[in-house]
């Protein structure tokens, strides 16, 4: 047995922070050893996130009693997000346009004609959850990245053919959609307004 997707963190501001953290994951490995679930010290990777100067160099025991460095990375896949050392998703937007364009090309293979309802159902099923899955995380703001990722549905909607010869405006009217970025900032919104109802409702608890 192996224990998998166990994530440590500490902020490292000098070398206090990073002995710390280095006795935090020797105290890791001995609550695995006793357990019986060993980690794969080989496996495991060190990453820096922001502008840290300090140096990653920390140590794991392995089940043999060696000593084993861990791997530093710029850039790990964590639940389907490719997250890297300086938070700019520049690998993750990629993959998700590859993902979306292979479905896209799927659907365009599979149904030689598509009307309107059919598309709504099938484009929300199959294809806008790859678009803002984990969207809160990787949020594209430069121009750029905020184009390529709705270039995605303007190809989407020009799958059926009775539409598209109109603008992207007009076939997003026509099928009742918003574009990727409205949806963003809504779900943006959304969220703070959550998260601004529950520290009132924490704020007029304490004061109760």
């Amino acid at each position: 047995m192996f224990a998998d997707d166990t994530k440590m963190y500490r902020g490292i501001q000098g070398i206090t922070d990073y002995q710390q953290l280095q006795t935090d994951i020797n105290n890791m490995v001995t609550w695995s050893k006793n357990w019986c679930l060993m980690f794969n010290p080989k496996k495991c990777k060190v990453m820096s996130l922001g502008r840290s100067c300090i140096p990653a160099n920390y140590i794991m025991l392995q089940c043999d009693g060696n000593i084993l460095k861990i791997e530093s990375s710029n850039m790990e896949k964590d639940l389907g997000i490719m997250i890297d050392s300086g938070f700019k998703f520049a690998e993750h937007m990629p993959m998700v346009s590859n993902e979306t364009n292979g479905i896209i090309a799927v659907i365009r293979m599979t149904f030689t004609c598509l009307d309107l309802k059919c598309f709504n159902l099938m484009y929300k099923e199959f294809v806008r959850p790859h678009l803002e899955y984990g969207v809160t995380i990787w949020f594209p703001y430069k121009v750029k990245d905020i184009e390529a990722i709705e270039k995605i549905q303007k190809r989407a909607t020009k799958l059926m053919k009775q539409i598209r010869h109109l603008n992207y405006s007009d076939r997003l009217r026509k099928l009742s959609l918003p574009t990727l970025r409205y949806r963003r900032h809504l779900g943006n919104m959304m969220k703070c307004s959550k998260y601004c109802i529950i520290f009132m409702t924490m704020m007029y608890t304490k004061v109760m």
